[in-house]
């Protein structure tokens, strides 16, 4: 038997393919900020090459602070639309969020304000890919689950490691809403 497809594992492989095409393949081989390899998980001996993302589908840090507020709730201002979802919105279906990040890691030898350009740009393609590219739009699993609205957005405290900071490392987050079958062991 073959093992089932999972949202977590999907996003992941889209999202490496989706970094690959817009930090590697359309940047022109003289760009210093052209990222060298897009990897899903911890960087080890990948640190080797001068820029590397990295793909988390959770966040290493740990959950945001006030995570639900930042992605359930009533709008804070006229133009946002809650992110909290009733049940029966979705077929009768649970809602629940994913959060994840990409994780820059600048390994080259350069001054403060190169530095930052550098990382600004690679950080512009990572939100332009997340946010735009239409393969990262919709997801289904084996178990009837399904996501839709993957986006970037910054948690507080997280841009360049938790507090600490750091020219040569950004991460990016993202999130993603998830709705789940609800239904119980009975019902099937």
């Amino acid at each position: 038997m073959p093992t089932p497809r999972v949202l977590e594992n999907m996003v992941a492989q889209t999202m490496l393919l989706v970094l690959e095409d817009i930090c590697i393949d359309q940047v022109d081989s003289d760009d210093r900020s052209k990222v060298d390899i897009v990897i899903i998980g911890k960087p080890t001996e990948e640190l080797r090459k001068r820029n590397v993302l990295s793909i988390h589908t959770v966040h290493p840090l740990g959950p945001p602070k006030d995570t639900e507020v930042i992605m359930e709730g009533a709008p804070t201002k006229p133009n946002e639309r809650p992110y909290k979802w009733p049940p029966e919105t979705i077929g009768g279906m649970r809602t629940r969020n994913m959060f994840g990040t990409v994780q820059i890691n600048l390994r080259q030898n350069v001054k403060a304000p190169e530095a930052l350009a550098l990382i600004g740009a690679i950080d512009s393609r990572i939100r332009q890919g997340v946010d735009r590219d239409p393969r990262l739009r919709s997801f289904k699993d084996d178990f009837g689950n399904f996501m839709h609205l993957i986006q970037t957005y910054q948690a507080y405290g997280y841009a360049s490691g938790g507090g600490k900071t750091s020219l040569h490392r950004r991460w990016v987050d993202w999130r993603g809403t998830i709705h789940s079958p609800n239904w119980r062991e009975g019902d099937l």
